[in-house]
């Protein structure tokens, strides 16, 4: 059956795997869900939160000049130090928990930009008999000021899918076209 809408949730993942969500993250779920429905209204036309993500990476990307970077702290992939992540980055980027991260997006700062990863699907491989399935995650970068989608790593042909930030993530995030 195909749905009405569709709107990703953005998790917090203990170490464990145990997912839990924050009251910032339900915030920020909601808003961009109600940015993606005006989005597609003025385009009038329906189109997933993805290509709005990407559409919105396009226009706004040159406002991640003026921001700070705030990762949570064990937002990183696992081959990835913070000092390889500064380098690949090249901007001021801090990384801080997830209540430092849900506070500043729930302040509007306007001279921060607060990163949510979110799973958007899933991969299937195998592994001599047993399929193992792992999630697809989209990294988010919105403006607390006024949560806008300023840029966005969204998994596909040459980019990553893994929940962490990679350096080829970063470089990305840091390059804008």
């Amino acid at each position: 059956m195909k749905h009405d809408f569709q709107m990703y949730l953005t998790t917090s993942v203990a170490e464990d795997g145990t997912e839990s969500y924050t009251a910032a993250g339900m915030k920020f779920t909601l808003l961009q869900a109600q940015k993606l429905l005006e989005w597609n209204w003025g385009n009038k036309k329906s189109e997933s939160y993805i290509k709005y993500c990407k559409d919105r990476s396009k226009v706004n990307c040159s406002k991640m000049k003026n921001k700070e970077l705030l990762v949570e702290e064990n937002g990183l992939y696992k081959s990835v130090d913070k000092a390889e992540a500064k380098a690949a980055y090249g901007g001021p980027i801090s990384f801080v928990t997830r209540q430092d991260l849900d506070a500043a997006y729930d302040s509007g700062a306007d001279d921060k930009a607060v990163l949510y990863s979110m799973p958007v699907g899933t991969i299937q491989g195998s592994a001599l008999v047993v399929t193992i399935t792992r999630y697809v995650y989209m990294k988010v970068v919105v403006d607390p000021s006024t949560n806008d989608v300023i840029e966005a790593v969204v998994p596909g042909i040459g980019k990553t899918y893994v929940e962490g930030l990679t350096g080829a993530d970063l470089r990305s995030l840091a390059d804008c076209d």
